[in-house]
């Protein structure tokens, strides 16, 4: 039986730490099922779709809260997956004056808490200018964690930030998933016209968005400058060998 002291420091904890709007830990893999047969809750691998590794919706590089939760069970993701990562939009920065947190949305719309644990207690962050609902967080080897007061997301220690495992995106989850779509899209054809058959240039800023002449880049460049910058930040992700053993650890 708890104590009167436990329950009130639960209380207080769950005062500090807003709880979030849905919890995972309410939807856990049937026990009747073996974990290694998925790589996330309600696909077998043998339905999982087919995705380059680097892509940036192939779950088992780029996590979602449920299959980074059920890692340690995953007998199929080690040693083929070397390297991993989390990327998360921030929905709220909760205002706690002993240490920077953030809830954050996966790209399944899982809520998760961040809390910074370094010795700066998240400070260098908090001071960034893009640390804003809207951006997006990355989060590499990121670890599932289960906080106090029930919450789950991740505790960010030191080692984190000093080996450069955490950075913020100035973009949304929707703008980042639409460059990592039109990365890996077949150019075979002219963005703006759709011409085919013809020879295609790339645009010299982001290398990806290709033409098939002058005009039709002067055409396209009102709407192709809102992610022609995002190309650069993306392709640090699609462009890394996700699964190379022959690198330790990737940092940003």
């Amino acid at each position: 039986m708890l104590s009167s002291a436990s329950i009130g420091l639960a209380r207080s904890a769950r005062t500090l730490f807003p709880p979030l709007s849905t919890s995972i830990s309410q939807s856990p893999i049937p026990h009747s099922v073996p974990h290694r047969n998925f790589w996330f809750w309600g696909f077998s691998k043998s339905t999982a779709p087919s995705l380059n590794v680097s892509n940036l919706r192939k779950e088992t590089t780029f996590n979602t809260a449920l299959s980074l939760r059920y890692l340690p069970f995953d007998a199929d993701r080690q040693p083929h997956q070397r390297h991993w990562c989390l990327l998360g939009e921030i929905t709220a920065i909760i205002p706690w004056p002993l240490r920077l947190c953030l809830h954050i949305k996966d790209m399944n719309n899982e809520q998760l808490l961040i809390a910074f644990y370094d010795n700066k207690r998240g400070e260098t962050f908090a001071k960034n200018p893009d640390l804003k609902p809207g951006r997006t967080m990355a989060f590499l080897y990121p670890k599932f964690h289960y906080f106090f007061d029930g919450q789950t997301g991740l505790r960010i220690e030191q080692s984190a930030v000093q080996e450069g495992r955490v950075k913020i995106l100035p973009y949304t989850m929707d703008t980042i998933l639409k460059v990592n779509d039109k990365i890996w899209e077949e150019k075979d054809r002219c963005q703006k016209c759709q011409k085919e058959g013809v020879e295609l240039n790339r645009c010299a800023r982001c290398k990806s968005a290709v033409y098939c002449g002058k005009d039709c880049q002067t055409a396209d460049w009102n709407e192709h400058k809102k992610l022609c910058k995002a190309f650069t930040e993306v392709k640090w992700f699609t462009d890394k060998n996700w699964v190379s053993a022959s690198v330790k650890n990737f940092r940003f």
